[in-house]
Order: structure tokens, then sequence, then C-alpha cells
């Protein structure tokens, strides 16, 4: 298998995310799973897109078809923001890998509220920030060289997807299968099997026939906590 290429984006504490208020500035949208995205490779976008719920993945198709995860990104964060301000037509794809619920916001609102709501520009600035921490040098890369934590930040952004995240200890479980975490990561589906044994004997899962039931002790775990303070905005309590 190839050299695996997921970075997955670290699930938001509540204090994250954008108020109802600043929302209904926005048009929402529904978009279920498998279904097309609001843009293209090749389009030009003039909207801003904020994640209100669910998850999904960017990617690149190989010649033969492979899909390439790139980034697995869930509520909390805004996508195609480089495209929106450089002007440039998109140059990725994405699918939704969990029911989306997004937030449209148009050039002209995009831009007041950039200027006139500091919390709406932070949480924008931090949504472009982490993307381009994880596809930074050596010298600011914290948590992928194994595939360990990328695993168990997989598992997080598709619990977070579900309503369970790191302020939340009564995780949903989660119907997922082997196969699918190991596309999503890129590593092989023996090795997911491997690192799944490896946190249930750490009591930070349990796993049954195609599900996964997550512990209080899996959103503690040392990483997460990590990329929990990388991502809170400043000042918000990091052990709520």
């Amino acid at each position: 298998m190839s050299a695996p290429l997921l970075q997955a984006l670290p699930p938001l504490p509540s204090s994250a995310l954008l108020p109802a208020a600043t929302l209904a500035r926005g048009e929402r949208r529904n978009i279920r799973r498998g279904a097309p995205l609001p843009a293209t490779p090749g389009e030009e976008i003039s909207s801003l897109y904020y994640i209100e719920e669910g998850l999904l993945r960017t990617f690149r198709t190989s010649e033969g078809g492979e899909r390439k995860t790139l980034h697995l990104v869930g509520r909390g964060y805004f996508i195609y923001e480089s495209y929106f301000f450089s002007r440039r037509p998109v140059q990725i794809d994405c699918d939704a890998i969990r029911d989306l619920t997004l937030i449209r916001f148009d050039r002209a609102t995009a831009g007041l509220l950039m200027r006139q709501d500091a919390f709406f520009a932070n949480r924008l600035m931090c949504s472009v920030a982490l993307k381009m921490h994880l596809m930074g040098s050596d010298l600011v890369s914290i948590a992928y060289e194994t595939p360990l934590t990328r695993l168990k930040l997989c598992i997080a952004s598709l619990a977070n997807a579900e309503g369970g995240h790191i302020n939340n200890e009564d995780a949903p479980e989660l119907v997922v299968s082997q196969m699918e975490l190991a596309e999503l990561v890129g590593v092989h589906r023996v090795s997911v099997g491997r690192l799944l044994q490896r946190m249930q004997n750490e009591s930070l899962l349990e796993i049954r026939r195609g599900r996964l039931r997550l512990r209080s002790a899996f959103f503690s775990d040392k990483d997460l906590r990590c990329w929990h303070d990388l991502a809170a905005p400043a000042g918000s309590e990091k052990n709520t």
C-alpha cells in the first residue's frame, strides 16, 4: 500500500464553534453521505462554506482511479477557503463520508463578518492555519509520525461527526469497518486491526463486530489533548 496521506483535523471543542446568530447570516445546505459537494475541481467559487455538522474528506484521484485521502474535515471548520481568497479554481475533490450540514456565506457577507466579527475571523484563520500546519515542515509537525496517532484522530473525527467529541465522555458507538478505517488512514487492514487491539488493551475503546465503543479515556489521550489545545480558542478552558 502507498504511503499514508491522511491528515485528520482535530475535533473542535464547543467553545470553538460559531454561534447560532452568526450561522443565521448564511444559507444552510444539507448534503447526504455520498452526494456531490458544492464545488468540483476546475470550478471557481464565490462563497465560504462552514461545516455545522458532519464529516467530509478531501482527496485526489490517481491515474488508476484510486482515491488518496488528504484530510478529514469535521464540524467547526471551513472548506474551500484558500480558493475563496485566491479566486483560483478548486484543485481538490471532496465527498461526504457522514451526512453534512453546511453554512454558505456569500462573498459580501463573509467580508462583512471578517471585518466586524472578531470571533468569526479568528475561527476562519484557525481553520486555515491548522490545515497549513498539517502540511507544514518538520519544524511545526506534531502528531503524524505514527499510524497509531493518525488512526486515533480519524476515529475522533468520526465520533465528532456522530455527536461525540473531546468534551463529551458519552461518545456514540461507531459503526465503522476496519476496511473503511484502513482506506482513510492509508495503512493495511491487518495493521488497523493490530492498532485497534492495542487501544483496546489500553482501555481506550472496545471492539465489537463492525462497531467501536469509545471509552472516556479515549478523549483524554495525550495526542488528542495536544490537538485540542492547539485548536481551542485562546482563553477557553482546556480541560472541560
